[in-house]
């Protein structure tokens, strides 16, 4: 095989896998990862071949992680830009976790349509998959979380003991992605005039909430 012709397959199979990603994520977050076999999501790709699904991902949790990758890296670079931006003499605290967490996703929802799906799929994920974010068991699927992040975050929640912190950031990851996921169905249904500025009034509730769910005292 020629470099040339070598070229050729690598852009034909990376188009193929893109494809099936972007089918993955539509049918994922408009009908429910458990409702979408992998067939239906190769037909609607409009691809043939039954083994790209398997050469590409392996299975459904490989299909679901390469969803994630694709869009968290994303997310995460707009997460470290904001917390280079961010004045720590004037947010910190609970203040500035509430706000490291959300904004950069409400942002890439903003921008990007396929946020949208992202994050209702991670919405489903957190019901069917705690030990994605509770670190029970191994998960199926893995998110990163920049060190910054997580450092943040645990301060937010010094004031509490282990257990108590690890429950609050499962319900919290939980409470962000279900609203937000939420929030941003409206953008599915009808594009108003004030509609942006209704979404960014809800995310700041959610940011608000948030914040007020870090900072409460430890439950006894």
């Amino acid at each position: 095989m020629t470099a040339s012709a070598g070229n050729k397959q690598h852009k034909r199979s990376s188009q193929t896998r893109d494809t099936l990603i972007a089918t993955a994520e539509l049918l994922y977050a408009s009908r429910g990862i458990d409702s979408v076999s992998l067939n239906e999501i190769l037909a609607a790709s409009g691809h043939k071949n039954r083994s790209a699904m398997q050469y590409h991902f392996g299975n459904r949790e490989g299909l679901l992680q390469a969803i994630i990758d694709r869009h968290s890296q994303q997310v995460y670079a707009l997460r470290a830009a904001f917390m280079d931006s961010v004045d720590i003499t004037t947010c910190s605290g609970p203040a500035l976790a509430a706000r490291v967490f959300v904004q950069p996703i409400a942002d890439y929802m903003d921008a990007e349509t396929a946020g949208i799906h992202y994050v209702k799929i991670l919405s489903q994920m957190t019901v069917q998959n705690t030990a994605l974010i509770y670190g029970l068991k191994k998960a199926p699927v893995t998110l990163t979380m920049d060190p910054r992040h997580r450092r943040i975050a645990a301060e937010a929640l010094s004031h509490l003991g282990k257990t108590e912190a690890n429950r609050r950031t499962f319900l919290s990851v939980g409470m962000v992605f279900h609203s937000l996921a939420d929030i941003y169905r409206l953008k599915d249904i009808a594009d108003k005039p004030d509609e942006l500025s209704d979404r960014r009034r809800m995310v700041e509730q959610v940011v608000c909430a948030l914040q007020a769910y870090y900072a409460a005292p430890a439950w006894h």
